[in-house]
């Protein structure tokens, strides 16, 4: 049996990050139980000497969203993005937060707030702004900016002459927008798979302790029993070569003759096994 669990199991799933080399920023989202962390974040210092950007993902920018408001980013972005597509107008919008903002724009409606990001910028680029410690009166010098990917689609190719044309897209904004709806439909269940991960590791710990008990008590736990049950018994505890009864192996069969018959072994159930055992000590 592995014993590696001495430490109570965090869950983080998901995931979605957008790196622009041209402004060096980078925007990543991680999950965490029933929040999303989007972050934008800025390259670690004195790391110029590496092959390509580190960024510091423990500072930056946070907006933490809840399910329901990721589900309202993906509607409103989609609505905005395919209207984008059609009559090349794009709405503002944005999802408040505690302290903050949450906006979506295009980077020719931002003007002075693109002069930290390096590189250049197309006015038509659509960006992501995080705002920070806001006043009570909605106010704030604190933000990050992240320009979202275009992603090109080269058609017409002539290998002859080498002519061609490219297509642009914001695939990566609708691939943003795609990971937020994902992760509102997937907490339907989330909450569910949660509860079942507690659960687990409840009943690990306490399966840990009875076997913890049993190699103290130098209780013989590789003979099979026989069992009553007609369907030949056996849950979890029957995965101890599938058996149900404990017997000391340093005693004659009927000094310890303790039977413990349980099928599917509740975290209670576990708990007055162990007392049991504690009482025959």
């Amino acid at each position: 049996m592995q014993q590696n669990n001495e430490r109570r199991p965090t869950v983080q799933t998901f995931g979605f990050k957008s790196v622009n080399y041209d402004t060096q920023t980078c925007l990543a989202v991680r999950y965490f139980e029933n929040t999303a962390a989007i972050g934008i974040h800025l390259p670690l210092k004195n790391a110029d000497n590496k092959d390509y950007l580190q960024f510091d993902y423990k500072n930056g920018a946070f907006a933490y969203l809840q399910p329901r408001d990721c589900k309202a980013l993906y509607k409103k972005g989609i609505k905005v993005l395919h209207r984008y597509e059609e009559t090349g107008e794009f709405e503002e919008f944005g999802i408040p937060l505690k302290r903050g903002l949450l906006q979506f724009a295009l980077a020719r409606d931002l003007k002075k707030k693109l002069k930290n990001l390096t590189g250049e910028v197309n006015p038509d680029d659509i960006c992501v702004v995080i705002y920070t410690n806001m006043d009570d009166n909605k106010r704030t010098e604190e933000y990050l900016v992240h320009v979202f990917n275009h992603d090109k689609i080269v058609k017409g190719y002539d290998p002859s002459s080498g002519s061609h044309t490219i297509e642009v897209n914001d695939s990566e904004f609708e691939y943003f927008l795609d990971a937020m709806f994902e992760f509102a439909k997937a907490m339907t269940n989330g909450y569910v798979h949660a509860h079942n991960h507690e659960n687990r590791y409840t009943q690990r710990r306490l399966e840990q302790s009875i076997y913890s008990m049993l190699l103290a008590l130098n209780v013989d736990i590789s003979k099979p029993m026989n069992s009553n049950r007609n369907n030949g018994g056996g849950g979890r505890l029957a995965g101890w070569n599938g058996t149900n009864t404990i017997s000391n192996r340093n005693e004659p069969t009927n000094s310890f003759n303790s039977e413990i018959e349980v099928e599917d072994p509740t975290p209670e159930e576990l708990e007055d096994i162990i007392n049991q055992m504690r009482s025959g000590e």
